[in-house]
């Protein structure tokens, strides 16, 4: 099992904060092959009672990791967001990868709000002498699958004009087939199906 941190390289890819937390993401190569995803977390506030930065990282799914962080230069709470089965250069061109990218933004930029939520929580069942049970926010690590066949990100800059035109006809026309679609149950539907498309109808024709 990973401790986010030990592997043939460990490399920063973004960072983030908010409040009093730091974040980074790291790209954990491993000698397999295989290569991580890595959040790694921490923050130097202390409160003098109640519900601890630290406490809240465990709760939320983050792992204590007991040596000294290369990005954090202090100890670090880690999770391992994503994995892949295979590391090769210019992965972060793919939409699978700035997927995760914009999640761990994301996160970055909630992490002192979600703080306060849990502290605001952990705060009122204390005072009803109630305890809180473990609440991780965080599933199993994503599989990340990039197939030779992926196009890369940086292609759509460079798409012939009249590829362009083609895709964004076919980005009207799904649109058209999609509404339709909804529809058909008026042919063979029955209960809540055929309810759901009368409505549809409905709307489509200005009645409803």
């Amino acid at each position: 099992m990973s401790d986010g941190h030990t592997g043939l390289s460990n490399t920063q890819v973004n960072q983030g904060e908010s409040g009093n937390f730091k974040l980074v993401l790291s790209y954990l190569k491993q000698s397999t092959g295989q290569a991580e995803f890595v959040i790694h977390a921490t923050s130097n506030a202390l409160y003098g009672l109640g519900f601890q930065p630290d406490q809240f990282l465990s709760k939320i799914g983050f792992t204590a990791y007991h040596g000294e962080c290369p990005f954090l230069q202090d100890h670090c709470f880690y999770h391992v967001m994503a994995q892949t089965q295979q590391s090769f250069d210019g992965m972060e061109h793919f939409t699978q990868t700035q997927a995760i990218h914009n999640s761990f933004k994301e996160l970055a930029e909630e992490m002192h709000h979600l703080f306060m939520l849990f502290q605001q929580e952990e705060d009122t069942l204390n005072k009803i002498g109630l305890k809180a049970s473990r609440q991780s926010v965080f599933g199993q690590p994503i599989q990340i699958e990039i197939q030779e066949t992926d196009i890369p990100l940086w292609v759509n800059d460079v798409k012939f004009p009249q590829l362009r035109e083609l895709e964004a006809q076919r980005g009207v026309l799904q649109k058209e087939i999609d509404q339709l679609n909804q529809f058909l149950p008026l042919l063979y539907g029955t209960g809540s199906a055929l309810e759901t498309a009368v409505i549809h109808t409905l709307k489509f024709l200005g009645l409803a």
